[in-house]
Order: structure tokens, then sequence, then C-alpha cells
């Protein structure tokens, strides 16, 4: 019997930034992103429709400036990509940081969801794939949540392949990934 999913969490590559970068005019990224730099958001940059819904004080989080993309620094710091489907069991990653003030705006599963949307915790490879958080745990301040997920890719055929990770929010604001 498998655990049941606190929450879940999918995400697409029709569905992201990688695509909707490309879509924009411009140089297109050829590949997904390593990191997600910091910044004030200026008047000119245009909110990523990827991660509309997920605001802290009615301000989106996500913006592109030309052709890249940034975070809002009010919320994180710059922000380290992890490809879930390829870290090793046992294997810490830090990803950066988030504020007190975003975290208390958006809760522990909801800095889970910006990571996992803005595809800085990345689900997939080609296709798609699909988180289940199966266990969270609150002590000293700090979040830990721990969950299992598969993912769909292609390389001669249609493979699916399972993963599993935990995601650590310190009292301080750092985040960090865990294999598993």
């Amino acid at each position: 019997m498998s655990t049941p999913c606190i929450a879940t969490f999918h995400r697409t590559s029709g569905d992201s930034l990688l695509s909707e970068q490309r879509a924009r005019r411009g140089a297109s990224w050829s590949d997904f992103p390593t990191s997600l730099p910091a910044g004030t958001p200026a008047e000119t940059d245009t909110p990523a429709k990827t991660t509309a819904r997920l605001q802290v004080a009615g301000k989106p989080l996500v913006y592109f400036r030309g052709d890249d993309a940034l975070v809002d620094n009010a919320a994180f710091s710059t922000l380290d990509v992890v490809d879930v489907t390829v870290i090793s069991t046992g294997e810490r990653r830090s990803l950066g940081a988030v504020t007190a003030a975003a975290r208390a705006a958006l809760g522990d599963q909801g800095v889970a969801d910006v990571l996992m949307q803005a595809d800085v915790v990345r689900l997939y490879a080609h296709v798609e794939g699909t988180a289940c958080l199966v266990e969270e745990s609150v002590d000293g301040g700090g979040w830990r949540g721990r969950f299992t997920g598969e993912h769909t890719y292609f390389t001669s055929a249609r493979h699916h392949a399972t993963f599993g990770f935990t995601l650590q929010i310190g009292a301080d604001g750092a985040l960090s990934i865990t294999g598993s």
C-alpha cells in the first residue's frame, strides 16, 4: 500500500519557464537554466505566466527581464536548480534561501510549490513529472518535506522512472534538497 499524498505537485514541459521563455521573441534558451538569479523587479519586467498564481503581497515572484528570468529578491535569494530525477540518494544540494516575509506569506508548502512551479526543483527531464508530499515535519523553526514521485521521459521509447527527495527549509530560510 502506498503512502497517501499530503499534497501533489505536477509539472509538464509545456508549462514551464523554459517553454515560456522560448515562446518569447528574442534569443531562446538552449536548455533548462541552472539558476534563477534574484533581482529587484522593474516596471518594464514581465511577470512569468508559469508562476503567476504564486504571489506575495499581490506581487508575482518570477519575472522576465528581456530574455532572462529572475526571482524577486524580496522573496528569495538567487536559486540554484536541482534536477531531482537524477540526484543521488544521500546527495545534498543547496538551493538558496527564502526570506522570512515570503515564507510567512506562502507557508512551507507554498515555498515548495514556488520552487517546483519555477522548475528550481525540477521534476522532469523531457515530458512531465509528479511529486507527492508524503511526510512533513517542523523542528526548531525549520521545515522538512519528504517527497516521492515519477517522471516521464523519452530515449528511443517512452519511459517512467521514480525519484525521491527531501526538501528542507532551515529556520534561517536556507533551502536544500537531499536525494532519497
